[in-house]
C-alpha cells in the first residue's frame, strides 16, 4: 500500500503575489522529495497564535495543504507535481470544512469536554475543560441555562450545589453545531454544621425564607420553658444568625406565613400552653421590625395558617383555652384585618393544611381531644366554605404533608397511640387516598421538605435515632440518607435558595437545641 502523509502550511503573502508562482514555488522545492504531491490552497477559518483565521485574510493569509501520496511501489511518478487549482482559490473554497481524501479534519469540532473530579462533596469545585478547533461562538449551559460565553477560554471552575449537567456549545458561521454533555455529581445525604448557631436554643419556633434568601427565625419555647419574643435572621452566605428585633409578644405555636409583599404575618400562638393570643403582627424585612396588625376573631395556637391564591391567608382550627377548634377565618393584607369565614366539618389541632395546585386546601388529621381523626375535607376559597373529603386508611396527628411535583400529596408519619412510620397519598384528581411504602422507622413532630429533585427530605421525629430519609414519588419508596448530629423533633427545616436544607433548633434527648445544620 502507498505511503500517505499530509501538512499544512500558513503563509503571509504580499499584496500582489502572482499566486501561480507560489504553486511553482512550493511545487519546485517540494518535488526534491517527491515526485507525487497535491498542493490545495484555500483560507481556512483556523486560527494561528490565537489570531483568527478571518484577522490572518485580511493581512493576506492562505492555508497551503500539502498532500504526498502514492509513492510506492508501482506508483505512476512520471506526470509530476501537481497542482488541484489552477490559480487564486475560488469563492465557495473558505466554506469547505474538510480535505476529504486527506484525512485532515476542518471545521468546528469538539475535540474533548471533561470534568475533574467528575464527584465533588458539597461545597468543593470540579474544573471543566475543553478543547475545540475553529471556535467562533462557544458557551457553557447548565441545565439547559447559559452560563454565558466562554470563547477564548480553555477551562472553567464550577460549584455546583447539586448534581448538574453542563453543555458546551460550538456555534460557528457555517452554522456547525457539536453539543457535549458531562455531569458534575454533588454527593448528596450529607449535614454539615452551619458556621454559627442560633442565639438560643428554641422549639416550636417558626422559621421562613424571605424574599431576599434569609431565613427569618421567631418565638418558640427556650431551654428553660420560657416562651420567646426574640427573632434571629439566618444568612446563608454568610453561614450565620444575627440577631433582628423582638416581636411584640412572646410566643410559641404562632404560625408564620410570607405574604405577596414580602411582609411576613406572625398570628396566634401561646405563651404558657393555656391561653392563646388573639394578636398578629408583621415583620418588615427591610427595616427588620415588627408591627401590630389586625387581631383574629378566636384567640388560638397550633392552628394553620395558609397563603391563598387571592393572596389572603386561611387560619384554621388549633387549640383556645377550652380546647381544639373548628373555627376558621381570612386575614386580608390590603385591610390588615381578620374576618370568620365557613367553620371546618371537625374539630382539628395537630393537623394540616395544604394548598393543592386548584387552589383548594387540603385540611388533613389532627385530634379533635377526644380521638385521633383520619377524616380530611376540603376549603374552597371562591364558595368560602370546607366540604368532607376522602379519609385516609389511618388515624394521625403531628404528621407533615407534602405537596409533590405531581400535584400528589403525601402525608407521613405522625401518631395515634404510638409513633407511626407508614405514609400515603392524597390524589386531588380523584379526592381518594392511597397507601404508598413505609418510612425506614416511626416518626411524629418531623419535618418534610420538598426538594428540587423531586424528592422528600424527612428530618426528626424519632427520639432514639438522628437518621433521615428520603422519599421517591417516582418508586413510592423510602431510603435512608445522612444522619444528623443528635435526634430531635419540633425542630425547624427550610428550603434555602441553593437548594441545602437549613435545619435548625428542635428538642433532643439532651434538652433544646440551638444548633443548625445544612442538608446536601
Amino acid at each position: 500500500m502507498a505511503s500517505q502523509w499530509f501538512t499544512r502550511y500558513v503563509i503571509l503573502t504580499p499584496p500582489g503575489l502572482d499566486w501561480r508562482k507560489l504553486r511553482l514555488v512550493l511545487m519546485t522545492n517540494l518535488s526534491a522529495s517527491s515526485n507525487c504531491i497535491r498542493i490545495h490552497l484555500a483560507p481556512r477559518r483556523l486560527g494561528v497564535g490565537g489570531i483568527p483565521m478571518r484577522g490572518l485574510l485580511a493581512l493576506g493569509a492562505i492555508i497551503v495543504t500539502v498532500a504526498v501520496s502514492g509513492c510506492g511501489a508501482g506508483a505512476d511518478t512520471s506526470a509530476g507535481p501537481t497542482a488541484d487549482d489552477g490559480g487564486r482559490p475560488e469563492a465557495g473554497d473558505e466554506d469547505d470544512a474538510s480535505i476529504d481524501d486527506s484525512g485532515i479534519t476542518d471545521g468546528p469540532a469538539i475535540v474533548s469536554f471533561a470534568a475533574s473530579p467528575i464527584a465533588i462533596s458539597p461545597g468543593e469545585s470540579s474544573t471543566l475543560s475543553w478543547t475545540v478547533n475553529e471556535a467562533t461562538t462557544l458557551s457553557i449551559n447548565q441545565d439547559a441555562q447559559d452560563a454565558g460565553s466562554v470563547l477564548g477560554q480553555t477551562s472553567l471552575l464550577v460549584t455546583p450545589s447539586q448534581t448538574t449537567t453542563y453543555t458546551i456549545r460550538l456555534n460557528d458561521s457555517i452554522s456547525a453545531q457539536v453539543t457535549v454533555a458531562i455531569i458534575v455529581t454533588a454527593l448528596q445525604g450529607i449535614f454539615t454544621p452551619t458556621t454559627g448557631a442560633m442565639s438560643v436554643p428554641r422549639n416550636d419556633f417558626t422559621a421562613i425564607l424571605l424574599g431576599n434568601g434569609m431565613v427569618l427565625v421567631a418565638g418558640g419555647y427556650d431551654d428553660a420553658g420560657s416562651s420567646l419574643a426574640s427573632a434571629e435572621l439566618y444568612d446563608e452566605a454568610a453561614g450565620q444568625f444575627a440577631a433582628t428585633n423582638d416581636m411584640t409578644e412572646s410566643r410559641t405555636g404562632h404560625t408564620a406565613t410570607l405574604l405577596r409583599s414580602g411582609l411576613v404575618l406572625i398570628a396566634g400562638g401561646t405563651s404558657d400552653g393555656n391561653s392563646g393570643f388573639g394578636g398578629a403582627e408583621l415583620y418588615d424585612p427591610v427595616a427588620g421590625t415588627f408591627k401590630r396588625t389586625g387581631r383574629l376573631t378566636l384567640a388560638r395556637w397550633n392552628h394553620t395558617a395558609t397563603l391563598l391564591e387571592s393572596g389572603q391567608v386561611l387560619i384554621a382550627g388549633g387549640s383556645d383555652a377550652d380546647g381544639a377548634l373548628a373555627d376558621a377565618e381570612l386575614y386580608d393584607p390590603a385591610a390588615g384585618t381578620f374576618a370568620a369565614t365557613d367553620n371546618m366539618r371537625a374539630k382539628r389541632t395537630g393537623h394540616t393544611a395544604t394548598l393543592l395546585g386548584n387552589g383548594q386546601v387540603l385540611i388533613v388529621g389532627g385530634t379533635d381531644d377526644d380521638s385521633t381523626l383520619a377524616g380530611a375535607e376540603i376549603y374552597d376559597p371562591a364558595a368560602g366554605s370546607f366540604t368532607a373529603a376522602a379519609s385516609m386508611a389511618l388515624a394521625r396527628r403531628n404528621h407533615t404533608a407534602t405537596l409533590l411535583s405531581n400535584q400528589q400529596v403525601l402525608i407521613a408519619g405522625g401518631s395515634d397511640v404510638v409513633a407511626m412510620d407508614s405514609a400515603e397519598l392524597y390524589d386531588a384528581a380523584t379526592g381518594t387516598f392511597a397507601a404508598t411504602g413505609a418510612m425506614t422507622m416511626s416518626r411524629v413532630s418531623h419535618t418534610a421538605t420538598l426538594l428540587r429533585s423531586g424528592q422528600v427530605l424527612l428530618v426528626g421525629g424519632n427520639s432514639s435515632s438522628a437518621n433521615a430519609e428520603l422519599y421517591d414519588a417516582a418508586t413510592g419508596t423510602f431510603a435512608a440518607t445522612g444522619s444528623t448530629t443528635n435526634a430531635k423533633w419540633s425542630h425547624r427545616a427550610t428550603l434555602l435558595g441553593s437548594g441545602q436544607v437549613l435545619i435548625a433548633g428542635g428538642s433532643s434527648p439532651k434538652g433544646r437545641l440551638a444548633d443548625a445544620q445544612l442538608y446536601q
